[in-house]
């Protein structure tokens, strides 16, 4: 398992395609690592009302991202040659 991975329970490199995610919580680091997606991107993305769903405790700093959630819009967003 590649070290950057090691607090999932998983290794996205060997995720394939119609597995079923893990029903993890996670920080935005690890989505970070997931997506390409800089942390501060996804930061000002929550900011500005856009981005993937989040949970955040009011009153609280700590944010989580629901891993199903994220793969689920990662697959909305594919586009696919020849569908544009």
């Amino acid at each position: 398992m590649n070290e950057r991975y090691k607090n999932l329970e998983f290794d996205p490199e060997k995720f394939r395609e119609g597995e079923e995610v893990p029903a993890i919580y996670t920080d935005e680091r690890v989505v970070s690592q997931l997506t390409g997606i800089a942390v501060q991107t996804l930061r000002n993305d929550r900011c500005m009302g856009r981005g993937f769903p989040y949970y955040k405790e009011p009153g609280r700093r700590m944010v989580r991202y629901f891993l199903p959630e994220v793969f689920e819009c990662m697959r909305r967003f594919r586009v696919a040659p020849g569908e544009v």
